[in-house]
């Protein structure tokens, strides 16, 4: 009997030596050097291949250790799927819990005010966001433009210049509800500061669109939305180069005379008023400006060359002379 003492004293030591070096072993970082290892975590891994997977990669120090860790805190099968940028100088329970919690890696890019909708699907493809045909597929969901109030026939327009983070294959519903979240969250007080306006919304952001392509610098907003609503109150053509480029199928960069008098409603020389929607995505300083344009009476502008600036006038005259000033002369 006291054998049978003796011996489970002796076991019992040892368990203790064991869970004690165990419990070292937990607190214990992979490595002293701080720095980001990447990772992938799919569907359906199992908590030992994923200990083996960390091990292997030198985020974790032991795959064994770490299994444990994951029993001991009663986090089986809780690891979520991802992509993470894992830090070996951090514990492992620290790390254990990013995983946990889905604390993945998030790629970020940046819409830059004037894109497409199709530019910007490119964009988020090449960063593994979602495809292209899935990007575009979600920008013109009914169900999902509804969400937002959203009265055109696709999200153009609506989705804001701003940087972005997403997880990678985050899906084109889950990038495009992102970034239509970010336009009425950014456009919440215009909006409020503005409540006759509260029906127009897809006018003021189709105009914005023109806007933002024909300016030459924020300090045009203003002026040209003045423009713009000037020749619109006068019902007078829009004639903006813009919504005509926006209609052609592969443009090459050249606006050519034939191409002012294709049929399309989204030409604004052959047709008045605005175009059935927006052309591009417009920033912030777009958007205030035609909610709050300029007061002035011009009704023309010209492009003044290397300037990179524009020629505002009142006249048709006027306008005949900038252009031959800025525009005919510079062919000579």
């Amino acid at each position: 009997m006291k054998k049978l003492i003796a011996l489970a004293v002796t076991a019992l030591f040892v368990l203790l030596l064991l869970l004690a070096a165990a419990l070292r072993e937990i607190n214990t970082p992979a490595s002293s050097t701080h720095g980001l290892i990447t990772v992938t975590i799919t569907p359906g891994m199992h908590l030992s291949q994923t200990a083996r997977m960390l091990e292997a990669a030198g985020a974790i120090k032991s795959a064994t250790t770490f299994t444990l860790v994951a029993k001991l805190h009663r986090m089986v099968g809780k690891i979520r799927a991802g992509e993470y940028d894992l830090d070996p100088s951090q514990k492992p329970t620290d790390l254990l819990h990013q995983l946990v919690e889905g604390r993945v890696k998030l790629h970020s890019f940046t819409v830059p005010e004037g894109f497409t909708m199709k530019q910007i699907a490119e964009l988020t493809a090449a960063k593994g966001l979602c495809t292209v045909d899935d990007f575009l597929k979600a920008a013109a969901d009914r169900k999902l433009l509804g969400e937002f109030g959203i009265t055109g026939e696709n999200a153009e327009g609506y989705l804001m210049p701003e940087t972005y983070h997403f997880r990678k294959d985050a899906g084109g519903v889950a990038v495009v509800r992102g970034m239509l979240a970010t336009f009425m969250r950014k456009t919440a007080i215009l909006r409020q500061q503005h409540p006759d306006k509260a029906d127009r919304l897809h006018q003021i952001v189709t105009l914005a669109s023109i806007v933002e392509k024909e300016a030459a610098g924020p300090d045009e907003y203003p002026i040209i939305a003045a423009v713009f609503y000037n020749r619109l109150k006068r019902s007078m053509p829009l004639q903006a180069d813009p919504t005509v480029i926006y209609a052609i199928h592969d443009f090459d960069g050249n606006i050519r005379k034939k191409d002012l008098s294709i049929d399309s409603p989204y030409n604004t020389y052959r047709y008045r008023g605005l175009p059935p929607g927006p052309i591009a995505n417009p920033g912030m300083g777009a958007l205030e400006a035609v909610y709050e344009p300029a007061t002035v009476n011009y009704l023309y502008f010209v492009a003044m060359g290397k300037v990179k600036k524009h020629k505002f006038s009142v006249t048709l005259k006027e306008h005949n002379e900038a252009v031959r000033k800025y525009q005919l002369a510079g062919r000579g």
